[in-house]
């Protein structure tokens, strides 16, 4: 699903919201085929306990990193574990705890540290080439890199010219160039609100979806809200409390966003499962379950996902389906993953096949649509 496509937008878009509306498109299916499934019951190839991003190279192999002080791992195309990437830093004995990987041009791969910020970037043979100055954003997992060194960021930047802003440019040296993404800077507390998903919507703008709210705004690099698309469904109603209790339906929340090759835009919202009749705990309160209470349950009897397919020229919904248990996101073109950690278990990632197809999607009425710049 790669970028490139015009982008045709709705010409009412200009300062209002775009509702969005499922369209009859009988020819649009979506379909999940199972590809390979990494992480090893025991020894290095064991995943940890979370996972905050992962990307595949050229070659092949799939990189996971955990977001802990732990090394990122590196599977096969086959599944099979086949080593780790733990650069060293010269006088530096603290671990790395990778939040960010991704491979671009040339199975060069991006690694970001969210206990430095720093932004390393290493050759093929996994040694580093570059290293960029530290930032102040986090999490590292939530970063687009563009081109030419320079990325998108997501969060808390507490200065007073950029608090309130949840979205940030960042130059190749690390600084924030600019800060936008909300029509008024405001200093409002809690770390998820000022929290997006990001996706590319071409070399200068950038989709950026709300996590507890189904809305999707697109934005210049520039700082222009170009768009902004909401929806009303009853499986992802906004809300503002984070907290989870076993007595009530785990909360929807935004986990990926991404932009094909056709200009259309895919959501994935995770969402409570639909048979969910209450969390059932499956392991001993310990530690861990304390501090995050969902860890208690098997997230697979917890959760479902929706995958929604937008057609932004149109301002609608081509395709809505729900799979069960937890899709992560967007491997790559054409690849989705999937996450499991059941208690009893052990962690896995599994990679599937995305079999899409929009046949007779019906045209927008005359009109309503106008190309948007790139």
């Amino acid at each position: 699903m790669a970028v490139g496509a015009l982008v045709v937008l709705p010409a009412t878009l200009a300062g209002q919201d775009v509702r969005l509306e499922e369209a009859s498109c009988p020819g649009c299916r979506l379909e999940l085929h199972r590809v390979v499934e990494l992480g090893d019951a025991q020894g290095p190839g064991r995943l940890d306990q979370t996972l905050a991003s992962w990307a595949a190279d050229s070659r092949g192999r799939i990189l996971l990193a955990s977001g802990w002080q732990v090394p990122v791992r590196v599977f096969g195309a086959d599944g099979r574990f086949t080593g780790t990437l733990q650069p060293a830093l010269p006088g530096d004995t603290l671990p790395l705890s990778i939040g960010l990987v991704t491979v671009t041009a040339g199975d060069t791969a991006h690694l970001v540290d969210d206990l430095r910020g720093l932004h390393l970037v290493l050759g093929p043979d996994g040694n580093v080439v570059r290293m960029h100055t530290p930032t102040p954003l986090r999490p590292a997992s939530m970063r687009l890199l563009l081109g030419g060194g320079r990325a998108v960021g997501t969060g808390t930047v507490a200065t007073r010219d950029n608090v309130g802003f949840p979205l940030h440019l960042l130059g190749p040296d690390g600084a924030v160039l600019r800060s936008f993404g909300a029509d008024l800077a405001a200093d409002i507390p809690g770390h998820s609100m000022d929290l997006r998903k990001l996706a590319l919507a071409g070399p200068a703008a950038v989709w950026a979806g709300h996590l507890t709210g189904y809305r999707i705004e697109r934005w210049s690099l520039e700082g222009e809200r170009q768009a902004a698309f909401v929806r009303d469904v009853p499986w992802f109603q906004p809300y503002t409390d984070m907290r989870w209790r076993p007595d009530q339906a785990p909360h929807p929340i935004l986990m990926a966003l991404r932009q094909d090759a056709g200009g259309r835009l895919w959501s994935v919202v995770r969402v409570a499962d639909e048979r969910w009749q209450g969390a059932r705990p499956v392991i001993a309160d310990t530690l861990l379950a304390r501090r995050n209470p969902a860890a208690q349950y098997d997230p697979e009897e917890l959760f479902d996902t929706m995958v929604e397919v937008i057609d932004p020229a149109c301002g609608r919904v081509l395709l809505s389906r729900r799979f069960p248990g937890l899709i992560a996101g967007f491997l790559d073109d054409g690849r989705m993953v999937s996450w499991s950690d059941r208690p009893g278990g052990h962690p896995r990632l599994t990679v599937w096949r995305v079999d899409a197809a929009f046949d007779g999607a019906p045209a927008c009425a005359a009109g309503s649509e106008r190309p948007l710049s790139q």
